[in-house]
């Protein structure tokens, strides 16, 4: 459906430089790659490119507009974040699937970016690999390490792991702290032998 109505526009845009006889050009504005490679130069003076494109080409003078662009722009890939996390909580469960989808890398960067995620490595216990986990975070990667113990947070069994191994990098939301648990000595032994190896 979409590539049709990339077409259609696309076709419109061409009806239109066609009608003011070629006399000035059009801009067809998408963010999409595959829309501009497809389209960006099969007619003279139909121009497609993207937003940012557009900005940078013909307003490159005009800041406002480009704060304007780069502020809407981060409150919606934040908001995709937001979209994201429901969606993976209350649903990604539901359709018959054992774990959640993981989340595209760029709602993941932006989370990450935004504080709403935390990036680490996850270890999980050799004593109790099935229940309990943690991720260790680091520290160059993420700025607040106020929130998080000596020993990392907490992944409580498989379902959170969400297929996630031993020694994998991953990003983690925290849940409400009501729900926050507590690791076993075992874990904290398992920590604590960790603490030194190379990474």
């Amino acid at each position: 459906m979409e590539d049709w109505e990339e077409r259609q526009i696309y076709g419109a845009c061409c009806y239109i430089h066609d009608f003011f006889c070629k006399q000035m050009p059009v801009i067809m504005i998408s963010n999409d790659p595959n829309i501009i490679e497809s389209y960006g130069c099969v007619k003279v003076g139909v121009l497609v490119m993207t937003m940012a494109g557009y900005l940078q080409s013909c307003w490159s003078e005009f800041r406002e507009a480009h704060e304007l662009y780069d502020s809407i722009s981060a409150s919606l890939a934040e908001l995709k974040v937001s979209r994201g996390f429901r969606m993976m909580n209350l649903s990604g469960y539901s359709r018959g699937k054992e774990y959640a989808d993981h989340l595209p890398v760029d709602i993941l960067a932006v989370g990450i970016k935004s504080g709403t995620l935390i990036q680490g490595c996850l270890w999980v216990s050799k004593y109790r690999s099935s229940i309990e986990a943690y991720v260790q975070q680091n520290d160059a990667l993420n700025s607040d390490t106020s929130i998080v113990s000596e020993f990392g947070i907490l992944i409580p069994g498989m379902k959170h792991r969400n297929r996630a191994v031993h020694g994998d990098i991953v990003a983690v939301e925290l849940l409400p702290q009501s729900q926050w648990g507590e690791k076993s000595n075992a874990l904290v032994d398992d920590a604590a032998e960790h603490s030194g190896a190379d990474l």
